[in-house]
């Protein structure tokens, strides 16, 4: 938002916990970075938000930020560009998926906050053309995640050498420097990952490619 010199923001939640969290942060984060913000919550499942969109539009946003998922996230992109927004419009990782743009009816300029995913991973050619072969199938957004997932997990096992729910957890408060695909992996004394991980790509072409790696 900083590198869009955004003054007014509008974030848009669907009243679940995990969008609603999402939306909350967001909205503590831009107040303290000095710009305006307001916050809307939507109804999931309706068809028209013409008068949620009217309603952000009177505070002349600059920035919308939408914090649902991607089937309610392309109605907006779609109403939004209809009703005459022209400016940028970000989505969560909960929308990002290819129906978005075509909900949308095209969503390209449409900014997303993402974790990374397997084709904005430098060196996962390799890993991608694997997978294609054992599932004959693209690997998805959080492919490469859940399969570090299981890496983990299976580090954790090894090192505790038992199944046990308590040693299997300190093991993993022990891991230091675990080599995934988003980067050496330790934890937080909150079971957090000490490194984000997130980044910021754009829809081009109706595909979501990377934007910014914010490193």
């Amino acid at each position: 938002m900083r590198k869009r010199q955004a003054k007014t923001v509008a974030v848009l939640d669907d009243n679940t916990s995990y969008s609603t969290d999402i939306a909350k942060r967001t909205a503590e984060l831009v107040k303290q970075a000095g710009l305006a913000v307001t916050t809307t919550s939507v109804t999931p499942g309706e068809s028209d938000y013409g008068a949620t969109v009217t309603k952000v539009l009177q505070g002349n946003p600059d920035f919308v930020y939408w914090t649902g998922y991607f089937q309610e996230g392309g109605l907006l992109v779609d109403q939004f560009r209809r009703a005459g927004y022209a400016k940028d419009f970000m989505v969560a990782d909960g929308s990002v998926d290819p129906s978005l743009a075509s909900i949308a009816g095209g969503a390209d300029g449409v900014f997303a906050t993402m974790t990374q995913t397997p084709d904005t991973i430098e060196g996962a050619g390799d890993w991608i053309a694997k997978y294609r072969k054992a599932f004959n199938a693209e690997p998805g957004p959080y492919s490469t995640q859940s399969y570090d997932a299981v890496r983990v997990a299976a580090e954790a096992i090894k090192k505790a050498r038992t199944t046990d729910g308590d040693k299997v957890v300190a093991a993993l408060e022990g891991l230091k420097d675990f080599p995934i695909f988003s980067g050496p992996l330790t934890f937080s004394d909150r079971h957090t990952l000490s490194q984000g991980g997130f980044q910021i790509l754009v829809v081009k072409g109706g595909k979501f490619v990377l934007q910014d790696s914010l490193r």
